[in-house]
């Protein structure tokens, strides 16, 4: 699936754009064309009138001075003024067009929403569940993302939908899209975040209607499954597995294996003993109190459920030597 995605930010796509989803992304690229087009033909004709001149009436034997003396021409400047203006109002009012076009919120468009912080992308879906960096939706459906972050300014980036918006702290920023087209493509955050930036990737997973109706069926029932179950499905879904491992090797976190009733030491010199407390604590504000012997570097999960938070735990406290 993630060949797949990154598949797609190279084939079937105009003007070195990836292949366009939408009406939206193909309106955007004509658009791009059009300004691209007239670009070059405005710097052709400037550049090729300039360099007309420079010959015709560069300096000679024969023409050592100016023969005239040219004081103005009303005419020409009112043309040359005029023109631009025009296409410049054409430009802007096809651009706000596009630009309204693609805010309109249908009425039964389905609501996810997005939040992010540093280096990950989660979505929440209506019937209460969430999948870390993986938005899943229904081909043939309007899908409204509602995005806020939890720490610093994002930016979700999907180019095949050629929609970006800023990701806030404390407000609600949205996008809106519709695609017919199945398969997995790549969303970017673009808005420089801190050291891990270039890994805040997530995946945008186009389904049929049966397949989505199946994929929230699957993960609606996991919000009843047993806590260390769900604790350990949370410890690989997101990435807890990338910094701790669970058979006492240290890598970039403190291992898991043993962890829980056992003293914790930290970077300040105080002590305190891994419980429940600690352990949630740890989860929603891993800055609080640091390891001895490790950097502060995890970012926080305060987004995850207390039942997430609850089999995390769980988990934690059967992985004993």
């Amino acid at each position: 699936m993630e060949e797949k995605a990154i598949e797609s930010l190279t084939e079937n796509g105009t003007y070195y754009f990836p292949e366009a989803l939408t009406q939206h992304a193909k309106d955007i690229d004509f658009l791009h064309g059009l300004v691209a087009w007239v670009s070059a033909a405005l710097f052709i004709g400037v550049v090729g009138a300039a360099v007309y001149f420079s010959i015709k009436y560069r300096k000679t034997k024969k023409n050592p001075v100016a023969s005239t003396r040219l004081e103005g021409n009303l005419k020409l400047e009112i043309t040359w003024t005029i023109i631009p203006f025009v296409l410049v109002m054409i430009l802007f009012v096809w651009g706000a067009r596009d630009f309204l076009k693609a805010n309109i919120v249908p009425t039964d468009a389905l609501e996810i929403n997005v939040v992010g912080q540093k280096w990950n992308w989660v979505f929440f879906y209506p019937e209460g569940f969430q999948t870390p960096s993986q938005l899943v939706v229904p081909a043939g459906r309007d899908v409204k993302l509602v995005m806020n972050s939890t720490d610093v300014l994002h930016s979700f980036f999907i180019p095949n939908l050629r929609l970006k918006r800023d990701v806030l702290p404390n407000r609600y920023t949205t996008i809106v899209f519709k695609t017919d087209r199945e398969g997995a493509y790549q969303v970017f955050c673009t808005e420089y975040c801190g050291d891990q930036h270039s890994t805040m990737l997530a995946k945008l997973t186009v389904v049929s209607p049966i397949e989505y109706a199946a994929f929230v069926a699957e993960n609606a029932a996991l919000v009843d499954i047993p806590p260390v179950e769900l604790g350990m499905r949370s410890y690989q879904s997101y990435g807890c597995n990338a910094c701790h491992s669970l058979d006492g090797q240290n890598i970039v976190g403190p291992t898991w294996l043993g962890l829980y009733g056992k003293e914790r030491v930290f970077t300040d010199g105080t002590k305190v003993l891994a419980d429940e407390n600690y352990l949630r604590e740890s989860i929603i504000m891993p800055q609080a109190k640091i390891v001895a012997g490790y950097n502060n570097v995890m970012p926080s999960f305060g987004y995850l459920s207390d039942k997430e938070i609850a089999g995390l735990i769980a988990y934690i406290k059967t992985i004993q030597p």
